[in-house]
Order: C-alpha cells, then sequence, then structure tokens
C-alpha cells in the first residue's frame, strides 16, 4: 500500500470541494448520547464501514487490485491457505491504515462522507445526537430510519437501529442493535447483538455480567497491567 502510485496521488490530493463543503456545514460535532437521560432511548446510527479502508478505496480503488472487498484483498496475499484472522481482525486493519501513513485528511474526509447524509437528507439539527468523525447517530422514529436504511446502508455505509443501556452507578452503556419493524414496543425489540461502550478496558468482564445478570466470578475481576502481569480488584465494582 505504501508503494502504490496512487498512494502517494491521494497523499497530496487537497480535497478542495470536500473541504470547503465540511467547513460550510451548519451541522457541528457533538456528543449528547452517552448521558443517563438517554437510558432506554431509541437511536439511528449511520457509519462508514471499515471507514478508512473505504475511504481510499473510493478513491482509488487500484490501490487494493480494485477487490470487492478489504476481506478478499488481505487473502489475496494468504496463497493457497487463507488466514481468517488476519481477514477479520479490525486491530491488524488499523495497524495495516496507521503505518500505511495515509495522513490526517482520512478525519476530514470520513466527517465529509456523514455531514453528506445530514445534508441530503436534510436532518433536523435537533435530531442529531452525536457526530464521531465516521459516525452520526439520531433520535429514532421508524419513518426516517427506512429512508435512511433504503439509501444509503450496503458496502459504504452502515445503517442500524439501537436502544442505549446505562449500567448502574457509572456513565457505561450498552448499543443493543435491533431489527425495525412497523410498529416498535420498546420492551418488545428483538436485539440481534449488543456493543458496549464508555467502559475502560479492565472493567469490562464485570460490565458483562452485570449486563447479562450473572455473578461475577474472581476471574472477571483480574485484569493485565503495563508490566504484562495479572492484578485482582479486591471488590467487584457493581
Amino acid at each position: 500500500m505504501k508503494e502504490h502510485p496512487s498512494t502517494q496521488i491521494f497523499k497530496n490530493a487537497t480535497f478542495e470541494e470536500e473541504m470547503n463543503f465540511r467547513k460550510s456545514s451548519s451541522y457541528k460535532n457533538q456528543c449528547k448520547l452517552y448521558t443517563k437521560q438517554n437510558h432506554n432511548k431509541l437511536f439511528i446510527s449511520v457509519d462508514i464501514k471499515q471507514a478508512y479502508y473505504a475511504i481510499v478505496k473510493h478513491y482509488h480503488p487500484e490501490i487494493f487490485r480494485d477487490l470487492p472487498t478489504w476481506e478478499d484483498f488481505v487473502l489475496s496475499f494468504c496463497g493457497e491457505k487463507p488466514i481468517h484472522t488476519l481477514k477479520l481482525s479490525k486491530p491488524i486493519r488499523e495497524r495495516i491504515f496507521g503505518n500505511a501513513n495515509f495522513g490526517n485528511k482520512m478525519s476530514f474526509l470520513a466527517e465529509y462522507f456523514v455531514y453528506k447524509i445530514l445534508h441530503e437528507m436534510n436532518v433536523p439539527h435537533a435530531n442529531l445526537m452525536m457526530v464521531a468523525t465516521d459516525e452520526i447517530v439520531l433520535s429514532y422514529d421508524p419513518v426516517t430510519f427506512r429512508r435512511i436504511f433504503d439509501r444509503y446502508h450496503g458496502t459504504f455505509y452502515k445503517v442500524e437501529a439501537f436502544r442505549l443501556v446505562k449500567l448502574p452507578k457509572y456513565d457505561y452503556f450498552v448499543k443493543e442493535c435491533f431489527h425495525p419493524s412497523s410498529e416498535i414496543d420498546n420492551q418488545q425489540i428483538v436485539i440481534t447483538h449488543c456493543e458496549f461502550k464508555c467502559i475502560p478496558l479492565p472493567f469490562m468482564m464485570q460490565c458483562i455480567k452485570q449486563y447479562e445478570g450473572k455473578p461475577v466470578l474472581d476471574i472477571d475481576r483480574k485484569f493485565s497491567i503495563e508490566t504484562g502481569d495479572i492484578a485482582t480488584f479486591d471488590e467487584p465494582i457493581f
């Protein structure tokens, strides 16, 4: 990736149109999402799938051998034995793009692509709960969700509906992603998967157990420190 001629073209590009659009937008970066007031409320998330890869590929697919997905690109280096750990690992993908050094322009390009949705859908400012580089979160209603999903969900964007759950005592949260239907009952929605947010890594297992209503065991209170040694919290946090 570093040595491909198009990588240098991308690095040297100024992206004036995208930059001017982003600067002129009346929407501003904000985060009104992760607060106790939003406990048990429903939202819409729109983010760029595999953001850095998707953005670079949008301008220069030849860098990735014109292959349809990141996974296909990775597997093209694996010969006859596919290495699925490499294909599926988000940390490895992030490290690859970090070492490829595409520059600071990646962040404002990500913002450009998600801000385009706000303008194209004419989203009311009051409905915007969060802008975080490559993701926007809006307050939920089924009509808005269906319009955005039908127009944007696919290979570049991912559109999901979720309920935000706050864990007790701390500002730690769980995103409960669900399949929307024409009539949503907040208590009866069908959860497809969960994401844990704003939780320090040493507390993650305790938070998972708390969310699942299971007892915290001694092993759940263990965590690694900078030296690589394992320590144990004396008491559970909940």
